[in-house]
Order: structure tokens, then sequence, then C-alpha cells
């Protein structure tokens, strides 16, 4: 009995490493492929810049339904937090609350800042018209729809 116990031991031990070793991720990338050439012309990011300043909205939407108790963020007001979400320039004083600035500003070691303005906008139209399905968690069939009405709708030009 004491053998086959060591013995079943000994397997789990010894059978765990086998499949650490064997690679079923695919992500894509193979560079194992001769004609597989990655281009490093690009500088920066490959859309939107990854270094010095990238100057950003952020937009807080609420739908005119939603009557949700978000914590720092009442029904049909604009949330607490707006003003501090992210800083306006780049000499800023830093809010007491970590914010989008100092987020990227500390992943990229002081090489990228993201600034700009924050707004709250109400949808034109209630959730149900985006194709909003209360469920755990909610799912907005139509979410493009609603970012487009927002932002052509309700966004002025700043």
């Amino acid at each position: 009995m004491k053998f086959l116990s060591l013995f079943l031991i000994f397997i789990l031990l010894s059978y765990s490493p086998i499949f650490s070793q064997i690679n079923e991720i695919d992500c894509g990338l193979n560079i194992d492929d001769p004609t597989y050439t990655m281009s490093t012309s690009q500088p920066g990011g490959m859309y939107i810049t990854s270094k010095g300043v990238l100057k950003v909205l952020v937009v807080a939407v609420r739908f005119p339904d939603d009557s949700t108790e978000v914590s720092g963020w009442d029904a049909g007001e604009e949330p607490v937090w707006l003003d501090y979400i992210i800083d306006s320039t780049t000499t800023q004083e830093p809010p007491e609350q970590k914010n989008i600035t100092h987020y990227f500003d500390a992943m990229s070691l002081d090489s990228f800042k993201v600034i700009g303005q924050a707004i709250y906008v109400e949808a034109p139209h209630p959730s149900t018209y985006y194709g909003f399905v209360p469920s755990d968690p909610p799912i907005y069939a139509r979410r493009d729809s609603a970012t487009k009405h927002v932002l052509q709708q309700k966004v002025e030009i700043l």
C-alpha cells in the first residue's frame, strides 16, 4: 500500500510538467513562417502616438431611462468625478485621486501624457432603443449606434 501511494504521488508530480510544455495557445503570430516579416519602421503606435502628448475627449453618458445608483454618479446628474478624471494640461497639479493622465504617465515611465476634457451627456434615446437587454451582465445589442448618436447629436465641437 505504501508503495502504491508513493507511486501515485510520483506519477502526479511528474505528469504535470509534461502538460506545461505543450503550447496550445495560438495568438495567430507564426514567426516560424519564412514569409513572416515584422515592420519596425512605424514610429510610436500604429494608429495613434505612444509617446509624447495625446489629447482626448472623455464622455460620460447615461440613458434617459437609467435610474441606476452608482457611487459618485446619481441618476440624471453629472458624475462627481468628472472634474478630475483627466488632466486638461501637462503642467496641471495632480489631483488627490489618481486619474487617466496619471495612469498613462506612470505606465509609460513619463514618456506618454494623456490629457483632455471630460463632459457629461444624456443619450438622445432610452436604452431600449439601442437594444439593451437587462441581464447579468447587461447586453447592448447596438452599442455602436448609441456611441454614434451621442457623439453626433449631443457632443458639440469643443
